[in-house]
């Protein structure tokens, strides 16, 4: 056969490859191992395979932990922005049952910024342990300061001109 492949031109691929020189040294050391070590060889190439990908899922799995985390916390910051927001207008509701028969009652809402709820989260530990995790917030902080302020400044008017008697200015005050 191999007389007439080589007249007629029909050599396989692979024994020209071979014939040629390519690829024997390759296949001779291969050829040379011995069947355990073949075996041995085999097994530290699946444990270098399983290395590497215990490798990229730790990394994988410790990314998504820390994203896991942040999520967690914008969640228990929009929780508490959502309870601080619920006792202010609570706190605007109190204002207008006090508005509404002011002769016999007394205001008895926060009327400093720095003690209701939201003021002492603001200017407490509260905000600064937000801003630390999430920098980006601090103009919004700052935007709700003068509003803020300016909200329990309305109570401070509204108690000054109930005392004067002046109910007419109170709810003047309130819209």
């Amino acid at each position: 056969y191999m007389e007439l492949s080589k007249k007629f031109g029909t050599i396989s691929r692979a024994k020209q490859y071979n014939r040629r020189g390519y690829g024997v040294r390759v296949m001779h050391w291969w050829r040379n191992l011995s069947l355990k070590k073949k075996f041995l060889g085999g097994i530290f190439i699946v444990f270098l395979i399983t290395l590497a990908g215990n490798c990229v899922s730790g990394w994988i799995t410790s990314d998504l932990r820390a994203k896991t985390a942040r999520l967690n916390d914008g969640q228990k910051l929009n929780q508490l922005l959502l309870n601080l927001e619920i006792q202010h207008r609570q706190w605007v509701k109190a204002l207008a049952t006090y508005l509404a028969d002011p002769e016999g009652q007394t205001l008895n809402i926060a009327t400093d910024p720095t003690q209701c709820g939201l003021g002492k989260w603001f200017y407490g530990q509260g905000r600064q342990d937000v801003l630390a995790l999430f920098p980006n917030l601090k103009d919004d902080f700052a935007a709700l300061e003068a509003p803020h302020n300016a909200l329990h400044g309305t109570a401070v008017s509204i108690a000054e001109l109930g005392a004067q008697g002046n109910f007419d200015g109170m709810k003047a005050v309130f819209k």
